[in-house]
């Protein structure tokens, strides 16, 4: 089910924040929770510090183990989650096959969260959308987009808080560098650490979710994701 709100101008915009922070703050009087609450949005902070930290000490920066690779591409999961995508006829060795068989582990009730550490530009946000399209017409789920680290603070709190009804597929690549200053690391190391924090509550929450480093052509290997996902060669069960 989809439910459109039609603006008349950019001007109305406003007019929809005032509306749905009422709408959250009633909907939370009504359920019995506080609506500032977010402890798992500190759970991740947590996780990326911890991750920063390491690299402060190190010089290396803590990722997911590497499950798969194909050139310098690379897959993550939980080892619960490639259990059950080889119990779907997933090729696990394969990286793209990973993230694309995804699908095969969305149920009834279920949705699919893209959440995607890169930067932002037109022809990439346009390839994220055909693969969120891709991903619902094959599982016919709800999907989710979202541009790491700034969902953490909103739909963060969901994924990790809320029901155990979320699939997740991380995207990631390697940034170019920039200094923060004041800092020992730059905004690459903080986005790595985010999106490995990011992970690691996922993980430990017992979430479905798969980590795709997308390599030194991220935009390429995007387009052989979209593809794969396209072609349902994973399968899907429902």
């Amino acid at each position: 089910p989809v439910i459109r709100w039609e603006r008349s101008s950019l001007a109305e915009l406003g007019a929809e924040f005032a509306r749905w922070e009422i709408a959250t703050v009633a909907a939370s009087q009504v359920l019995g929770v506080d609506p500032f609450d977010e402890p798992n949005v500190s759970e991740a902070k947590q996780a990326t510090a911890t991750v920063l930290d390491g690299f402060l000490g190190t010089g290396t920066l803590a990722a997911p183990a590497v499950v798969a690779t194909a050139g310098d591409v690379s897959a993550a999961a939980p080892a619960e989650v490639l259990a059950a995508l080889a119990a779907h006829g997933v090729a696990v060795s394969d990286p793209f096959a990973i993230a694309a068989g995804l699908a095969t582990l969305v149920g009834s009730g279920d949705y699919v969260a893209i959440l995607a550490y890169l930067a932002r530009t037109d022809p990439r946000h346009a390839a994220l959308e055909r693969l969120r399209h891709a991903l619902r017409d094959r599982t016919r789920a709800a999907t989710t987009l979202g541009y790491g680290p700034r969902f953490l603070h909103s739909t963060g709190q969901l994924h990790k808080g809320g029901p155990s009804t979320g699939v997740f597929l991380q995207l990631a690549s390697l940034e170019p560098a920039l200094e923060i200053p004041g800092e020992r690391y730059g905004f690459r190391e903080l986005q790595i650490a985010q999106a490995a924090g990011d992970y690691q509550v996922l993980e430990r929450r017992g979430r479905r979710v798969v980590r795709l480093n997308l390599g030194s052509d991220p935009d390429g290997a995007l387009e052989m994701l979209v593809r794969a996902v396209s072609a349902g060669s994973a399968g899907v069960a429902r």
